[in-house]
C-alpha cells in the first residue's frame, strides 16, 4: 500500500489522500497510515470512494457509535446515519453552525467519517477550522482568558427541543443524555495540542458568568472563528468521504439550494482502539 497524501496549505486544515483501496483498510498497515494522517492534518479527503469503505472503516478504527433515533438510521446498518435535504429522508438539516462532533458528550467523538452519495450542482458545502491553529494564533492575553473559561451544555434541555421540532419522541435518547461542563480549550488526547473548541447550539453559558455576561463572549468566540483564515471550504462529489478529528477540528454545512439534492452518510467513532495510536 502507497497512501499519496497532499496537504492544502499549511494555513488549511486537511488533506488529500490518494491510493486507498478495500484491500488497505483491512491491513493493519493501511489503517495505520490513514489514522496518522488523520491526526497530523486533522482532515482527510477521499475522492471516488464505495460506500463498503467506510462502513469498513467505522468498524476498524474502533466502535461505531450505534445511530439514535432508528428512524435515521441507513438502511441495514445500527451505526451508518444517512442525512439529506429530501423530506423524508434519514435527517433532514442540521449542523449548520460551527461545533466538533460530540463536543457536547462527555467525552467528544474522535473521529467522522462523512461519504456523500448525491452532490448539489451547486452549494451545500462543508467548511471546516483548524481550531488549534485559532488558539495557537491567539495574543497571550486572550489565550490566557480563554483558558480560563469553562462551557455549560443543557444538553437535555436541547435534545428535548430538538426532538420536538423533527416530530419524534425518543425517550431513549434522553434517558442516556446528561448535562456536561467543559473547557472551552481542550487539550488533545492523542497530540497534547490545545483547541478552541466551540458549539453554537449546544454550549449556551459560561461556568460562573450570568447570561448576559456569557452570550457576548459565546459570540465573540464563534466570531474569531467563523473570520478565522484557518479555513477549508469542501465542495462535495458523489463519491467524496472525508474523515476528521473532532479534538482539532471545527466543521459548519451550508444548506443546498431548493431545488437541488444532498444526500450524505455519516459515522462516528467515539474512541479510536489504542492499536491504531501513534
Amino acid at each position: 500500500m502507497s497512501l499519496l497524501v497532499t496537504e492544502w496549505s499549511k494555513a488549511q486544515p486537511g488533506a488529500r489522500v490518494a491510493g486507498l483501496a478495500t484491500a488497505d483498510v483491512q491491513s493493519v498497515s493501511g489503517v495505520k497510515d490513514l489514522v496518522a494522517a488523520v491526526l497530523e492534518h486533522g482532515l482527510v479527503v477521499l475522492p471516488s470512494q464505495p460506500l463498503a469503505i467506510m462502513q469498513v472503516l467505522a468498524e476498524t478504527v474502533g466502535t461505531a457509535e450505534v445511530v439514535l433515533p432508528v428512524e435515521h438510521r441507513y438502511p441495514g446498518s445500527e451505526s451508518l446515519r444517512l442525512q439529506s435535504n429530501v423530506p423524508g429522508v434519514g435527517v433532514n438539516g442540521g449542523g449548520h453552525y460551527w461545533h466538533a462532533d460530540g463536543s457536547w458528550l462527555p467525552r467528544s467523538m474522535d473521529l467522522t467519517l462523512l461519504a456523500c452519495i448525491e452532490a448539489p450542482s451547486e452549494g451545500g458545502t462543508t467548511s471546516f477550522v483548524d481550531a488549534a491553529a485559532v488558539y495557537d494564533d491567539f495574543d497571550d492575553e486572550f489565550r490566557e482568558f480563554v483558558n480560563g473559561l469553562t462551557g455549560s451544555f443543557p444538553n437535555r434541555e436541547v435534545l428535548r427541543a430538538d426532538l420536538q421540532a423533527m416530530g419524534l419522541n425518543s425517550q431513549e435518547m434522553l434517558d442516556r443524555t446528561v448535562d456536561v461542563t467543559h473547557p472551552a480549550v481542550r487539550v488533545h488526547p492523542y497530540t497534547g495540542r490545545r483547541a478552541l473548541i466551540v458549539n453554537e447550539v449546544w454550549m449556551r453559558g459560561i461556568v460562573g458568568m450570568s447570561d448576559d455576561a456569557a452570550d457576548p463572549v459565546l459570540s465573540d468566540l464563534a466570531r474569531r472563528v467563523e473570520r478565522s483564515s484557518f479555513r477549508y471550504v469542501h465542495r462535495w462529489t458523489a463519491g467524496d468521504l472525508l474523515i476528521w478529528d473532532n479534538h482539532r477540528v471545527l466543521h459548519k454545512a451550508a444548506p443546498p439550494p431548493a431545488g437541488t439534492v444532498k444526500t450524505t452518510v455519516r459515522a462516528r467513532v467515539p474512541q479510536l482502539a489504542d492499536r491504531w495510536l501513534p
